[in-house]
C-alpha cells in the first residue's frame, strides 16, 4: 500500500475514472481543474500528508472488512491494494469538496472499537497491516 499511498501523501492526487481506470497526477498540475469538467472522471482522491492519515485508513480497513480479507490484503502488492481500494471506493473514501465537487478523502476511523482492538491485539497479522504499510 505504501507505494501508491506515498504518492498521495507527497501532494499527489488519484484520478479515478468511471470505467475503473485510474492515474496519478500532482496537485500542482494545471490539469487538475479540467478533471472537474471531465465526464469520465468519477473521483479525485486527496490525502493528508501525515502518517496518522494512513494509520487511520488502515484501521478503517480493519473495521469494515473481515479478517480473511485483511489477511489477503497483507499479501497483495501495492498495485493490488490500490485496485482493492478502487473497487471498494464507497467504503474507503468520503466526498469532501476541496477544489472540485469530485474530491474525496479517505475515511478516518472513528474510535478504536472492540473489533479493531481484538484484531490488532490478538492477530499480529492485522497489526502488521498498519505497521508494515508505514515501514515497508
Amino acid at each position: 500500500m505504501l507505494g501508491w499511498w506515498s504518492k498521495l501523501a507527497k501532494g499527489g492526487i488519484l484520478v479515478i475514472n468511471k470505467d475503473g481506470t485510474y492515474k496519478f497526477d500532482t496537485y500542482e498540475s494545471q490539469s487538475h481543474p479540467t478533471y472537474a469538467d471531465d465526464k469520465s472522471v468519477r473521483a479525485i482522491v486527496w490525502s493528508g500528508q501525515s502518517s496518522d492519515t494512513l494509520t487511520h485508513f488502515c484501521y478503517n480497513i480493519l473495521k469494515k472488512f473481515s479478517p480473511e480479507i485483511v489477511k489477503k490484503l497483507m499479501k497483495m502488492s501495492s498495485t493490488g491494494t490500490l485496485k482493492f481500494a478502487i473497487r471498494n471506493f464507497g467504503k474507503l473514501f468520503r466526498k469532501m469538496t476541496l477544489k472540485t465537487k469530485k474530491d474525496y478523502v479517505p475515511y478516518q476511523c472513528k474510535g478504536f472499537n472492540k473489533k479493531i482492538q481484538s484484531l490488532v491485539c490478538q492477530d499480529p497479522g492485522s497489526y502488521n497491516l498498519c505497521k508494515h504499510t508505514m515501514l515497508a
